[in-house]
């Protein structure tokens, strides 16, 4: 899902975030702006001039079946390929249900045996 986000720090292009249960955030920065924000400042009449960064936004788990694959320069490689996965995820679980792994070793060893 695409935002738009805005900070003081520049962003890097491809951020990989380790999670605590082994899968990997991927965030992908993409349109990176340099802009001068003006606020007023404590006293009256007083102007305060920042720094940041606009930027668009992605994030999404790396698939369960690329982690330990992918790393910050396998992504930056392909950047559109994976800007356009990010984009279009949906947030729901894309992993594949214990019964679907089932299945799947099942077949695979009735192909195995029929050779």
């Amino acid at each position: 899902m695409l935002y738009n986000a805005m900070s003081g720090d520049k962003p890097a292009k491809v951020v990989l975030t380790s999670l605590p249960d082994g899968s990997v955030m991927v965030a992908l920065h993409d349109n990176i702006t340099k802009t001068t924000v003006e606020s007023e400042g404590a006293a009256e009449g007083e102007k305060i001039t920042n720094t940041a960064y606009t930027y668009d936004e992605v994030m999404f788990p790396l698939p369960y079946d690329r982690v330990g694959e992918e790393t910050v320069k396998t992504i930056t490689a392909s950047f559109a390929d994976w800007w356009t996965y990010g984009v279009e995820y949906t947030g729901e679980n894309n992993t594949p249900s214990l019964e679907d792994r089932v299945a799947d070793l099942e077949n695979a060893l009735t192909a195995l045996m029929s050779l």
